[in-house]
């Protein structure tokens, strides 16, 4: 199953050098309460756009913020929104998709088959890959800080599959 958490995990086990589970959750647990302070004092968006100091980007994740001010200038049909995990689990029909709404011309089968075959670029490194998933105790922190933003997510685009919790089944 895929988080919006395990995608800020992969973020900083990708950008932060001498690490580990450990200090991602020291990290984790001291950005979201900056984060949840921040909310008391300002908005939601204001905080969403801040930068976060420490290595953890949480507010990457509060996609319904984003989403939110796209929609102030652009139609909904000129927006696609994709779920990465989806992306990934059927990655040809997803670029046929991409093209599509962008209405480009269809790849031929041998420049799809580049693309598909294509070993991805942003990947940890071997070191951090050892350090296996993030703990249960940051799963579950993250899994709560996330959850009421995912709802916000999923009622603005009417979709539960972008709710990204352990009670959705499609996941």
């Amino acid at each position: 199953m895929w988080f919006v958490f395990y995608r800020l995990y992969s973020d900083y086990m990708y950008f932060v050098r001498n690490t580990s589970r450990e200090q991602f959750y020291i990290k984790a647990n001291k950005t979201v309460a900056s984060f949840r302070e921040c909310v008391e004092k300002y908005s939601l968006r204001s905080c969403a756009y801040r930068k976060w100091d420490g290595g953890i980007r949480i507010n990457i994740g509060i996609y319904h913020v984003y989403l939110r001010d796209w929609l102030k200038v652009f139609n909904r049909k000129q927006i696609l929104i994709l779920r990465l995990e989806d992306y990934h689990q059927n990655l040809r029909d997803n670029l046929r998709k991409v093209f599509k709404f962008l209405k480009f011309r269809p790849l031929t089968a041998h420049d799809e088959n580049l693309i598909v075959r294509k070993e991805p670029a942003n990947t940890r490194r071997e070191s951090k890959a050892k350090l296996g998933d993030m703990m249960e105790a940051t799963r579950k922190l993250l899994d709560n800080f996330y959850r009421p933003h995912n709802e916000q997510l999923a009622a603005l685009i009417g979709d539960d599959s972008y709710r990204w919790n352990t009670d959705n089944k499609k996941n």
